[in-house]
């Protein structure tokens, strides 16, 4: 499969999945009716940096389509970033070690964000929910680490992929908190599992 493959996968499905006006693919339609943003998780990792990504957003989605993509939550240190927390959990609990620390660390870091920038209740006690879900299954993952005592690259790409479903979900309910219509969209429900088994890929840059 080729990348261009993939990538008119993603905007196929989208323009279903956020219900875009059919226009805003037409060759009649301007090019700026629909907007793919893509923040790194640095521009994510605390309170005043969310703030700022959503006001971004919300300026652009006043006349547009929005499309966000985001990056796994990170500070400035990037040994305190989710990405490399969830990666030290996995290589912990293929030692044997304590992963529950590292986290208990990402889990604080969603939970302060949340309890920062969501006014509704109803809201916040949603995405903690979806946050301590998608944490659950990777401790009990982790446990199985630990008897397997290896991690092989697809169990690599189902650990990382936690980070970027926790940022996306988050941002999405923040904006919904603050009046605008959003959704969250898991493309790991869009590609099959040959796609995104990194063991398999055999991308053609063309």
């Amino acid at each position: 499969k080729t990348l261009s493959t993939m990538l008119h996968k993603i905007v196929t499905r989208c323009s279903v999945i956020h219900h875009l006006p059919q226009r805003s693919f037409t060759s009649t339609s301007s090019p700026s009716n629909v907007i793919v943003q893509k923040f790194g998780g640095t521009s994510l990792g605390t309170n005043e940096k969310m703030e700022k990504v959503i006001n971004i957003i919300k300026k652009f989605k006043q006349d547009n389509n929005v499309i966000v993509v985001v990056s796994a939550l990170s500070s400035d240190n990037k040994e305190e970033g989710t990405t490399s927390r969830l990666l030290a959990a996995a290589k912990s609990a293929v030692e044997q070690g304590d992963f529950q620390t590292y986290l208990n660390q990402i889990e604080d870091t969603h939970l302060d964000i949340i309890y920062t920038l969501l006014k509704s209740r109803k809201k916040r006690e949603i995405i903690r929910s979806i946050i301590s879900n998608e944490l659950n299954e990777i401790r009990t993952f982790c446990s199985s680490l630990s008897v397997i005592r290896e991690l092989s690259p697809r169990s690599h790409d189902k650990i990382i992929g936690c980070g970027e479903r926790m940022a996306a979900s988050l941002t999405s309910a923040i904006l919904n908190d603050h009046g605008y219509d959003s959704s969250y969209i898991n493309l790991s429900n869009i590609f099959d599992d040959e796609v995104l088994d990194s063991s398999k890929r055999n991308f053609q840059i063309i």
